[in-house]
């Protein structure tokens, strides 16, 4: 039972961290082709 409610935990927290990564990228791609206008 807890195994599983840390395997649940653990996803999430691995998407969060995913996706927070991307959209920095994402920021700082649109910041960079801003710049270069």
């Amino acid at each position: 039972m807890l195994l599983a409610i840390y395997s649940i935990i653990s996803t999430k927290i691995g998407f969060f961290i995913y996706y927070s990564f991307r959209s920095v990228w994402v920021f700082k791609f649109f910041y960079f082709s801003f710049l270069s206008f």
